[in-house]
């Protein structure tokens, strides 16, 4: 993260609204850590402009998981579209297999018939 105070350029400043930087209504210091690490690092910057930056990053990231999302939806529907064509193929093997079990059961054999014998 990096400093985006206007210093001596400062429109509130340089219309002699504050006497200085620090004066600004806009002027904001924070401290951060570098992910959490390291020394920390005083940060000055300008509200309207921090602010920008940071909807920016928010937008980015929003576009992003907008896509993983769309992603997401159409893996869901590949697998869906498969899970529905084996259920199909099943519901119609069980109705076969349903089918063939109640088929008749003969039991007529057919019978030989002895056309000569030779003795």
């Amino acid at each position: 993260m990096e400093c985006t105070s206007c210093g001596e350029n400062c429109p509130f400043v340089k219309a002699k609204l504050c006497s200085s930087e620090k004066d600004c209504p806009n002027y904001l210091e924070s401290w951060w850590q570098e992910n959490g690490q390291g020394q920390p690092k005083i940060i000055k910057d300008c509200a309207p402009k921090r602010l920008l930056l940071q909807q920016q990053t928010e937008v980015n990231r929003i576009f992003a998981l907008q896509q993983a999302i769309e992603e997401m939806r159409n893996k869901f529907l590949i697998i869906e579209s498969s899970l529905s064509q084996l259920i199909t193929q099943s519901q119609q093997y069980i109705a076969q297999e349903v089918k063939l079990l109640e088929a008749p059961k003969t039991n007529n054999k057919p019978k030989l018939k002895q056309i000569s014998s030779k003795k």
